[in-house]
C-alpha cells in the first residue's frame, strides 16, 4: 500500500493518518440491504455492488448472482449477497461484510474449486453455527451429531433422525426446524452441483439461527445474534482462502469507491428509476 521507507520517515500522527486515508474511505462506505440503482453521496450499496466498484467494473445494481462479474466466486458471492440482505442491523452488516468488498474480485474457480467452497460453507454452517446453538439450548446429542458431519450426503435425512432418541427432551423450537430443513436443502444442492443454491440455503440457516438465538438469549439477544453472523463472516473468509486467491489493493478500491460517491453527489449524474 505504501513504501516501508516512506512509512518510517513519517514523524507525526497526521502523516500516519494520511497514509491510511484510502482504507478509511472503504470503511466509511455504507452497506445496505437490497439492490440499488446508484449509491448516495456517502455510499450505500450491497456488498456485491461495492465489490464491483472496488474491482474497477462499471457500477450496476445486483438483483441476482448473475449480475455479478464472472470473476466473482459464485458460492462465495452468493453467501455474501444473502447475508447482506438477512442481517438487519446496518452496523453489524458493515462489520461482518466490509472486509469482502476487496476480496471477491478474481476469486472465481473451476467446478471442483467452487464445489469445495460450497461444501465448506454448508458443512461449516452446520458445525460452527447450528451445532453450538443446539448445545446452548441443551440438545447435546443432536449438537454432537451435527458437529461431526463429514459430507453433504450425511446431512440428508438428518432432520428426521436427529431428535429420535430425545424422548425426554423439549420439542425443538420452530426456527431450529426451519434451519434443519434449509440445511438439508443446502446438502441436496451440493449433490446436484447447484453451488449457488447451496450457499443461499446456508445463509438462510445462519439467519434462522441468529434470530432464534436472539429470542432465546433475552437481554443478551443482540450479542448472541452478532456472534452467529460474525461466525458466518469467518466461514466466508475460509471459503475464499480455498484455491485461487482473488482481491484488489485497498488503496485502489478506496479510490474507485470515492469516485463513485463523488459522482453520486452530482444530481444530474444519478440515474433516476
Amino acid at each position: 500500500m505504501f513504501e516501508l521507507k516512506k512509512f518510517l520517515n513519517l514523524n507525526s500522527f497526521r502523516a500516519f493518518g494520511a497514509a491510511f486515508a484510502g482504507f478509511d474511505n472503504i470503511l466509511n462506505w455504507k452497506l445496505l440491504r437490497g439492490s440499488h440503482y446508484f449509491p448516495g453521496s456517502d455510499g450505500g450499496t450491497c456488498v456485491n455492488e461495492a465489490a464491483i466498484v472496488a474491482a474497477g467494473y462499471p457500477y450496476c445494481a445486483v438483483r441476482s448472482i448473475e449480475d455479478c462479474p464472472a470473476s466473482f466466486s459464485r458460492p462465495a458471492a452468493t453467501y455474501a449477497m444473502f447475508l447482506n440482505d438477512l442481517i438487519e442491523n446496518d452496523e453489524l452488516r458493515r462489520h461482518v461484510l466490509m472486509p469482502f468488498v476487496t476480496k471477491l474480485e478474481g476469486s472465481a474457480e473451476g467446478q471442483e474449486g467452487e464445489k469445495a467452497r460450497a461444501e465448506l460453507i454448508v458443512l461449516r454452517t452446520a458445525s460452527a453455527i447450528l451445532a453450538p446453538a443446539l448445545l446452548r439450548l441443551g440438545f447435546f446429542e443432536a449438537s454432537e451429531k451435527i458437529r461431526v458431519i463429514g459430507s453433504p450426503y450425511d446431512l440428508i435425512g438428518l432432520k428426521h433422525e436427529l431428535f429420535s432418541a430425545a424422548i425426554h427432551w423439549p420439542t425443538p423450537p420452530s426456527w431450529m426446524d426451519q434451519a434443519l430443513s434449509e440445511l438439508a436443502d443446502a446438502a441436496y444442492a451440493c449433490l446436484r452441483s447447484d453451488f449457488v443454491g447451496a450457499a443461499k440455503c446456508a445463509a438462510i440457516v445462519a439467519a434462522n439461527v441468529a434470530l432464534g438465538m436472539q429470542r432465546a438469549s433475552n437481554r443478551r439477544g443482540h450479542r448472541a445474534m452478532a456472534r452467529v453472523y460474525h461466525q458466518a463472516g469467518e466461514i466466508l473468509g475460509s471459503a475464499l482462502k480455498l484455491g485461487k486467491q482473488g482481491g484488489v489493493i485497498g488503496t485502489e478500491a478506496a479510490e474507485r469507491l470515492d469516485r463513485v460517491k463523488r459522482k453520486a453527489a452530482i444530481p444530474s449524474l444519478v440515474e433516476i428509476s
